[in-house]
């Protein structure tokens, strides 16, 4: 979240950009207790050296140890702090000080400044620190994502290197090329625990994984499709099997295609929800109750670009389309307020030309009971039993924080997050939230 957040304001402000990686790093730390290791085989002992009779001790942090990636964040935390440097409370890992805000991610550091200097001079002060590190330059490149910098202002974030590498090893395992489609999902496909055995023997769980780590840094444009299969990776069937196969031929159709980060500053915060009732619900499976949870999918964009994309089935079983929906509203809120915090802790850093002195949220929403639930609570035998904790946002809207508007369902782009859509549906829906 925090790292597309700055690279949407990098455009917007004209900020540089870095990337720093420390050179191993865990051993730049100190241990923080008393710790011995045996020898390690191959050392070079001395004629009848018993070496189950001597142990070495460590002075230095180690890769391998449970508190390794600890130590190692507490030496980082403590050198940013002695440089002026304050973290978000809301996440931990983004440090700012004044016209410098600094991301981190284990031994990575994303640097952001309107003044070239500043980064400079912070890199050098890190040295001081003696940090052992390297300056990569402009961002090209975070955790396995391409930054491709474009002539017309904007970036996209590409992850061709994944796609290729799970198009191959499909086509491998099932020993053939496969054909191209324009959608990830078949639309109205029954999805069910049951059914045919599988008919190949590959590990259905090692694809989910990629995608998952895919759908969920560059290509919001599968993540209802991975869901959906996710949800039955430890007994898969040959229908889910199917399901599987169609996301690798849709990707092999996109595979050069990422997320195009091309901010409209007139745009702000916004956040669009959409929920499906029972969305899993089958008639050839009505005994499994996970069959009638509904479905929520939304997307929170910052000045146009896709900042957080969910898609997942929600905890409780709801009674009505409009709880289904109230209750979708209520787990985006879970974002958008921690968003809200880390934007106004930048804020204070670097000067954002946002509107309103304070960050605002528009909120979408297609189903007029839940929004009138949201703006105007009342109590109604329908909707009284609502868990009370799904109505913890209520007092940024009453605060004027979160603004709740309605938005007609052609325009939803949500949609493409709660059910698989036709070709038709899907592409303007694409367009507006990746660019392509």
């Amino acid at each position: 979240m925090s790292v597309r957040v700055m690279l949407c304001l990098s455009l917007i402000e004209n900020l540089h950009s870095r990337s720093i990686d420390f050179v191993l790093a865990y051993p730049q730390a100190d241990l923080d207790i008393e710790m011995y290791m045996e020898l390690p085989l191959g050392t070079d002992l001395p004629s009848g050296f018993d070496r189950r009779a001597y142990v070495l001790k460590l002075h230095k942090n180690l890769y391998g140890l449970k508190q390794a990636g600890h130590n190692w964040h507490v030496k980082l935390k403590e050198g940013l702090f002695s440089l002026g440097f304050k973290p978000c409370l809301t996440d931990p890992c983004v440090f700012t000080q004044k016209d410098l805000v600094v991301l981190v991610f284990v031994d990575d550091c994303l640097v952001f400044s309107k003044d070239k200097k500043k980064v400079d001079l912070f890199i050098d002060q890190l040295r001081d620190k003696r940090f052992i590190l390297t300056d990569e330059g402009d961002i090209r490149q975070y955790l396995g994502i391409d930054v491709q910098h474009h002539a017309n202002g904007t970036l996209e974030l590409r992850q061709p290197f994944l796609i290729e590498s799970l198009i191959k090893d499909f086509e491998e395992e099932l020993g053939g090329e496969l054909n191209t489609c324009r959608e990830p999902a078949t639309p109205k496909q029954s999805m069910t625990s049951e059914g045919e055995p599988r008919k190949w023997t590959y590990s259905y769980p090692s694809y989910i994984g990629r995608l998952n780590f895919l759908s969920g840094s560059t290509r919001p444009d599968i993540a209802y499709a991975t869901h959906r299969c996710a949800r039955f990776s430890k007994d898969p069937r040959r229908c889910h099997e199917d399901a599987l196969k169609k996301i690798i031929r849709y990707l092999k159709k996109t595979a050069e295609k990422g997320m195009i980060i091309s901010p409209d500053r007139s745009k702000g915060l916004e956040c669009y929800v959409d929920a499906s009732f029972c969305e899993g619900w089958s008639s050839d499976a009505i005994v499994d109750p996970t069959n009638c949870y509904s479905r929520t999918g939304y997307v929170i964009r910052l000045f146009g670009c896709p900042i957080i994309w969910v898609s997942k089935l929600q905890t409780e079983i709801t009674l009505s389309t409009t709880e289904s929906e109230y209750v979708a509203l209520s787990q985006a809120m879970r974002d958008i307020i921690p968003l809200l915090e880390v934007l106004n802790h930048i804020q204070k850093s670097i000067d954002v030309d946002i509107d309103q002195p304070v960050v605002r949220c528009t909120v979408f929403e297609d189903n007029q009971g839940a929004l009138e639930l949201a703006i105007a609570p009342k109590m109604r035998p329908r909707t009284r039993h609502i868990a009370v904790k799904y109505h913890h946002f209520r007092e940024h809207v009453e605060r004027g924080l979160i603004k709740i508007v309605y938005v007609d369902t052609k325009n939803q782009l949500a949609d493409m997050f709660t059910k698989a859509l036709p070709f038709t549906s899907l592409q303007p829906l694409r367009e507006t939230v990746l660019g392509w």
